[in-house]
């Protein structure tokens, strides 16, 4: 349909022009645009969004509307398979030990945070689809999603963190299938016996939130395609898409390069996952740290030796010190109490309910003997170390600790040994009075690169 303006001219109708309310097109006067933006805004505003259209914008308007009842409908049954989740799988495990807290953890990662995230996203979209309703806005023109999804920073943190920790859980699930018959018996009777599943493995259900994550963007761009070009929402639906596809990009690169934050050491050989959550639980109780406010920044093995007295400062220059110390193989964690400020995105930052300053960090060093693992030492806690690497010694890095003993480390690979450099450095900057008092500058006689 198309609206008629008319023009007057010595006292009489002298011609009518023609221009659709949603499209751009002008009419031969250059005033159509105008109108068109103009009657829109008060129409919207008055809740009568169904204004008139040609045929093109009028199916553009349904794909608009489709595509918005898409997102919600879907993101309703995506919260369901969250549900699932917990109420199917994650209680029935933990009500029968069948596996241990530490596990389950590393298994389903952040759910709650997802599910909470959810329930906060689902409420936002829900209250803007029955406000459009009171407005008797049949078509939804009046929804901003964009805004929605630009004010939920902390569901894609928590995507973020659920999505870095899938490949390993996934391992970690299939070791535990292999080693534990309870675990196996039901997960196949839950599949074949419980309707709620529709005959789905744990597995598929992990995965759920991964493919949501995925489908956002594609659902951002379908939007933004069909969105008019003078409604307000539609640089919000543009930005929103890209920023969840840096998240992706962002989760793409710390899942597959090797020290992501939070990504546990990346290679397998000798060093299982169970071991690894094993590792992270006795250097946890170990500092006698609350778990929900520990960060797993680094978990790696690390050539550990302590520099004795007369690997002094004469024979170091000399480049003797390193060569003569007794090095060991030790498994290593570097943890925060508090959140580092490296979990946030400029895209999604932190908001203050989220963020946690780091208030301390621990080096904690754990030895496997007779089949347990135990603390090698007390926990170098790094307020009170300096942390140093000198060019001359390849692939190592010195903590001293004030006061008390020097030691040395080195990766079994030299980019283990960059990594943990570069955490150290990063995360003890600040910590301590007398670091900050003289800017966190390193111990004076190496020279720090």
């Amino acid at each position: 349909m198309r609206i008629m303006v008319h023009t007057l001219e010595d006292g009489g109708l002298h011609s009518e022009k023609q221009s659709c309310l949603h499209c751009s097109a002008y009419t031969s006067d250059g005033k159509g645009l105008g109108l068109g933006v103009h009657l829109h805004q008060s129409l919207s505003d008055s809740g009568l969004s169904s204004v008139a259209a040609c045929k093109k914008c009028d199916l553009r308007r349904r794909e608009r509307k489709e595509t918005i009842q898409e997102l919600a409908e879907t993101e309703k049954r995506y919260g369901r398979d969250l549900n699932i989740l917990k109420e199917e799988f994650y209680r029935p495990m933990k009500s029968t030990s069948m596996l241990t807290i530490d596990q389950l953890d590393a298994i389903f990662a952040n759910l709650e945070e997802l599910i909470h995230a959810h329930k906060q996203f689902m409420s936002k979209l829900t209250a803007a689809l029955v406000t459009a309703v009171h407005k008797h806005d049949e078509d939804l023109c009046t929804i901003n999603v964009g805004t929605v999804f630009l004010q939920a920073s902390s569901m894609f943190l928590a995507y973020e963190n659920y999505c870095i920790s899938q490949g390993q859980a996934s391992l970690l699930l299939d070791q535990l299938i292999k080693e534990k018959e309870l675990l196996r018996v039901f997960l196949q009777v839950a599949q074949n016996e419980n309707p709620k599943l529709r005959r789905m493995h744990l597995k598929s259900f992990l995965m759920v939130p991964v493919q949501r994550v995925m489908k956002y963007p594609l659902l951002l761009s379908r939007l933004y395609k069909v969105t008019p070009f003078y409604h307000g929402d539609k640089t919000n639906i543009k930005q929103a898409q890209e920023n969840i596809e840096d998240i992706l990009e962002q989760i793409n690169a710390k899942t597959h390069m090797p020290g992501g934050l939070r990504k546990r050491g990346f290679d397998l050989h000798g060093y299982s996952l169970s071991d690894k959550i094993e590792v992270n639980r006795v250097a946890i109780d170990a500092l006698g740290w609350s778990k929900q406010n520990v960060c797993d920044v680094v978990n790696s093995r690390l050539w550990y030796g302590q520099l004795s007295e007369q690997s002094g400062w004469g024979s170091r220059k000399a480049g003797g010190g390193a060569k003569n110390v007794k090095f060991s193989l030790v498994h290593a964690v570097l943890l925060t109490h508090g959140r580092p400020t490296d979990c946030s995105t400029p895209q999604f930052p932190l908001s203050p309910r989220d963020s946690k300053p780091v208030q301390q960090v621990a080096m904690v060093l754990v030895k496997e003997k007779a089949g347990r693992f135990h603390v090698v030492k007390e926990p170098l806690l790094m307020d009170r170390c300096v942390v140093t690497a000198d060019s001359e010694y390849d692939n190592l890095f010195e903590v001293h600790e004030q006061g008390r003993e020097t030691y040395l480390f080195k990766g079994e690979r030299s980019k283990e040994t960059t990594l943990w450099t570069k955490h150290l450095k990063t995360l003890c900057k600040n910590l301590g009075y007398w670091r900050r008092r003289r800017n966190g500058v390193p111990n004076i006689m190496l020279r720090a690169t």
